[in-house]
């Protein structure tokens, strides 16, 4: 999917398991998500050697580590995948690719649903979960709300554990990643403009009635497809309506099977990130 990326995770087999997998593949590895695995994988010497592969390897764009090797592959391709893996025979597969959310329906292959994005990882996480066998151990980490992304990161090392250990009852199972810390999405970002040292008060703060805005999100929707000649339909509508439903999940699941905590309170990771986000900015 565009120029996602296949790291291969290898770690010399060894008689004993002590923290330490065996092969890996990682899908998405040089992603936002993908990349801090593969760091974390380094960092613990999880790994001896990581295969990354893309459309077009980037070397430059990744972490400095003789560890690390690109190879140039296409993840569309099912019979390039297919003998990478037969050559490779990964131990643990952890997937993190994905278009984005707003990639054109061709990319996603099109669904008659309001949000085939929604849709494809509906149907990948129900197809993951159905392969699940004695010899095929599998797991789904769904990472919803807010999540910071050391804590998403601990939660894939985790499920890999509990795969290559036999865990009980971890395999073919879904677990919820979250903060564990629920909050509507407007409150959160008030956090985010505080740790940026914008503060708003509540007062200060107009609010639009929903029916008003999602009228005008309807209209800048027809607007969009009557001047692209139907070729651009945005979502804007079920964006306004996410942000008004919101949804809270519950983790205790992987709290009790995996052994999975957040790495850090929500407040905490907030002002890390926005103090990473305008470092990099």
């Amino acid at each position: 999917m565009g120029d996602s990326t296949i790291p291969i995770v290898i770690q010399k087999p060894s008689r004993y398991y002590a923290q330490a997998y065996l092969q890996e593949a990682l899908g998405g590895g040089l992603g936002f998500l993908g990349s801090h695995i593969t760091s974390r994988l380094l960092a613990d010497n999880h790994a001896t050697t990581i295969i990354s592969t893309s459309r077009n390897p980037k070397p430059d764009a990744s972490p400095k580590d003789t560890r690390l090797v690109h190879h140039a592959l296409d993840i569309t391709s099912p019979g390039s995948v297919d003998t990478l893996f037969k050559t490779l025979k990964p131990t643990v597969v952890v997937h993190s690719a994905s278009p984005p959310p707003r990639s054109h329906a061709s990319l996603l292959e099109y669904f008659e649903c309001p949000n085939p994005y929604a849709r494809t990882k509906a149907l990948a996480d129900a197809l993951v979960l159905a392969a699940n066998s004695p010899s095929l151990r599998t797991v789904t980490l769904r990472i919803f709300e807010f999540v910071y992304v050391e804590s998403a990161v601990k939660a894939h090392v985790l499920a890999a554990h509990a795969l290559l250990t036999h865990g009980a009852g971890a395999d073919g199972q879904a677990y919820f990643v979250t903060d564990r810390v629920p909050r509507p999405f407007f409150d959160f970002m008030r956090l985010c403009y505080v740790a940026a040292n914008c503060t708003v008060s509540r007062e200060e703060v107009r609010v639009i009635p929903l029916w008003a805005v999602q009228t005008m999100a309807s209209v800048g929707e027809w607007a969009f497809w009557i001047f692209t000649l139907r070729n651009v339909t945005p979502q804007m509508r079920d964006d306004i309506n996410h942000l008004d439903t919101g949804c809270f999940w519950s983790i205790e699941k992987g709290r009790r099977v995996l052994g999975y905590e957040p790495v850090l309170g929500q407040d905490e990771a907030i002002r890390m990130s926005v103090e990473w986000g305008m470092g990099s900015l």
